[in-house]
């Protein structure tokens, strides 16, 4: 039995040798078995994966504050980014004013600084297009006189390069009471006295404005429909070339915002004989409206924030909300009110319910202008 034993060892032994001449890999099977050993031990760092998870278990950790939905509303705005807001008329216009009024007391609530910058041309065209095409993160809006916006893309001939869909209301702020004005020294002294001159010989009456299809020749042609007599229209480019040759002698008559002519009204160099409102305002307390001097002729002026129409929903709401919170303000609302600027508030929804209406209403009257300006010498 032992020798049987033996001899199988010897030919396992031969077997073995053969296998390895063949191969060429003698050694190897010598060092393979300690070399599984050596794999193994590091395999051993099964402990690893007791540490890998460590690692993990910190990673969600680190993520969580960044998370998108919890970013996109507190994040706004990021420190030390200023909000431009971009307002499509002159430095010192009655919107401009506003909005450097306004800046400090949203710059309380909203965190960080504001920029008012002036971007005027093309009757507001040219810093409403802009704004169109903004990048839509909340850090550029725009001063919106509706009345005026919808002017600019509902007439085809302007090719405006924006439309209702271009923006996103954020919320309305003011109405601008629109006034009749004549210098202090003016033979007319009411708007009746006005109206009669040019009745008597039709366009032999001048009325400026603030520029073609602007808020204020929009309240001069409600004044002509009403009245049914002939101007002469003359258009500028703003509020303060309107201002300035009413001032000069150009024309007899202005169309103007009267929060705009504030300080020459204090000063006696102008007179307002009319408000284009339904009733009147406690900031001029002596003067009629037109309706109270026998001309059913109202038209106010509403302005608000508006923004490029991407802009995220989370942005417009701390946006709205902040604004809202200056707009509440005891202190600046008593200096709107010196300002004779007529403070109102609608939200979002309410904006944009409200740009659809004036919409509606200037398909009407901007055909009339269009006809009634055709022809007319422009300025």
């Amino acid at each position: 039995m032992a020798r049987l034993v033996t001899l199988f060892i010897a030919v396992l032994v031969a077997a073995s040798l053969a296998a390895v001449a063949c191969t060429g890999a003698a050694p190897a099977p010598t060092v393979a078995p300690p070399a599984p050993t050596k794999a193994a031990e590091p395999a051993k760092p099964s402990a690893a994966p007791t540490t890998a998870p460590a690692a993990p278990t910190k990673a969600p950790e680190a993520t969580k504050p960044a998370a998108p939905t919890a970013a996109s509303t507190v994040a706004f705005p990021e420190k030390g980014r200023a909000v431009n807001i971009i307002v499509p008329w002159a430095a010192g216009s009655s919107n401009d004013v506003f909005c450097r009024l306004f800046a400090p007391y949203w710059e309380k609530e909203l965190g960080t600084t504001i920029n008012v910058v002036s971007k005027a041309g093309g009757g507001s065209q040219t810093g409403l297009t802009e704004l169109a095409l903004a990048k839509p993160d909340g850090y550029t809006i725009g001063l919106d006189s509706v009345q005026t916006t919808i002017a600019a893309y509902i007439d085809p001939e302007r090719q405006a390069a924006f439309n209702r869909n271009s923006f996103a209301p954020i919320a309305l702020t003011f109405i601008e009471p629109t006034a009749l004005a004549v210098t202090y020294d003016s033979p007319f002294k009411n708007a009746k006295e006005l109206v009669e001159a040019a009745r008597a010989k039709p366009k032999g009456v001048s009325m400026g404005d603030n520029g073609l299809m602007s808020g204020t020749h929009q309240a001069a042609q409600v004044l002509q429909m009403a009245t049914k007599v002939q101007f002469n229209p003359v258009h500028f480019g703003s509020s303060g070339e309107n201002t300035t040759a009413l001032l000069g002698g150009h024309v007899q008559s202005s169309t103007l915002a009267a929060s705009a002519i504030m300080p020459m009204i204090k000063d006696k160099k102008v007179r307002l004989i009319a408000m284009y409102d339904q009733q009147r305002l406690a900031q001029f307390p002596d003067v009629p409206t037109l309706k109270e001097q026998g001309y059913d002729a109202a038209f106010m002026l509403s302005k608000g924030l508006i923004a490029p129409a991407a802009t995220p929903k989370e942005i417009v709401a701390v946006l709205e909300s902040t604004m809202k919170k200056a707009h509440s303000n005891p202190e600046f609302q008593k200096k709107a009110d010196e300002g004779a600027m007529i403070l109102r508030w609608m939200d979002s929804a309410g904006y944009g319910k409200h740009m659809d209406e004036e919409l509606a209403m200037l398909k009407v009257l901007i055909p009339a202008m269009k006809a009634e300006a055709a022809g007319e010498p422009t300025k």
